[in-house]
């Protein structure tokens, strides 16, 4: 597990988004149920988040009026899929999670990248 935890910290200080990773090992190798992984997920999430705010504070890198209307949306979305998740059968949950994983993947290795 610690190797586990010290890659994602590693592909999120990277800026890669690590939730794939750390939810499809919980999951599939460490027999996680799928809504206890997205919480575990959530928990290293708002942690490196948290470090990473301070760090843009600090170098006064945060636009305040850009940064707060988003993060009221953000925080709306977090509610509803939250409620979203508890009405849905796990099931359905880890299979829909799992082919939108295939999917951005997918489009990430595949997609045309616009010339700079």
């Amino acid at each position: 597990m610690a190797i586990v935890s010290f890659v994602s910290a590693l592909l999120a200080g990277m800026g890669v988004g690590s939730a794939g990773f750390l939810v499809v090992y919980l999951t599939v190798f460490a027999a996680f149920p799928q809504l206890s992984a997205q919480l575990m997920n959530l928990i290293f999430f708002i942690s490196s988040s948290v470090a990473a705010i301070v760090i843009n504070i600090i170098h006064k890198r945060i636009k305040w009026s850009v940064v707060l209307p988003i993060a009221a949306a953000g925080a709306a979305g977090a509610f509803g899929g939250a409620a979203f998740a508890h009405s849905v059968d796990t099931d359905f949950l880890g299979k829909a999670f799992a082919m939108m994983l295939i999917v951005l993947g997918t489009i990430s290795l595949f997609g045309r990248r616009k010339a700079k």
